[in-house]
């Protein structure tokens, strides 16, 4: 339901990413034509916020968090998931020096080995929250790696989907074209509906630093 309240903070929003963000984003050496592209996907998600402030009241001790995630048939999933795509990590493993059973793990949890990656537009999410979040600079952050993903012909923004929270890209993206050489790889081989690339280069970008296949 889109209430007054609602319409004039899109409003507000909509200033602020045409007065405040893009700006900023061009200083970050995205063309102009890439973020005319990007746009019409950034989009006011006052649910996004939402989903911040209970993320923020909600503490739960570690063991009961591992309790909560971890099930026998969350193991048996990834045994079988990692040994259909062993080569893969095995390469990210030789790589980055990241553990193939530590990056299922992650994946499994936050995707479900691909299963469940999300509907909300990623960069309606992380344009909200570095409107009105907590950490409004660490999200505008991760948006920048975002385009830097469009730009860079990895992605459309239109496929770009995930939770929330934003939970789907990283900063570290940003340094990944000087570390490897000017490459990002090919929108085929990243593309981001792959069920394996997506998890393993978006959920775990500050453990893989960047995307060398």
């Amino acid at each position: 339901m889109v209430t007054r309240e609602t319409s004039v903070e899109a409003r507000e929003f909509a200033q602020w990413i045409e007065i405040e963000l893009k700006p900023r984003v061009l200083q970050q050496q995205i063309r102009p034509a890439v973020f005319a592209r990007a746009k019409p996907y950034i989009k006011y998600l006052p649910e996004a916020l939402k989903q911040e402030t209970l993320h923020n009241e909600r503490l739960i001790p570690i063991w009961d968090m591992i309790d909560s995630k971890v099930s026998e048939r969350r193991i048996r999933a990834g045994r079988q998931a990692l040994r259909r795509n062993r080569d893969l990590f095995n390469r990210l493993e030789q790589a980055f020096g990241v553990e193939a059973e530590m990056l299922m793990a992650i994946w499994g949890v936050e995707t479900q080995y691909g299963a469940k990656r999300g509907t909300h537009s990623v960069l309606s999410v992380l344009a909200t929250l570095a409107w009105r979040g907590r950490r409004q600079g660490y999200y505008e952050d991760e948006l920048v790696a975002a385009l830097r993903l469009v730009q860079s012909g990895a992605c459309r923004a239109e496929q770009m989907h995930g939770s929330l929270s934003g939970a789907a890209l990283s900063a570290s993206m940003n340094r990944a074209r000087s570390r490897n050489g000017g490459r990002l790889g090919s929108s085929r081989r990243m593309g981001c509906q792959s069920p394996i690339t997506a998890p393993a280069r978006c959920i775990c970008p500050r453990v893989l630093k960047a995307w060398p296949f």
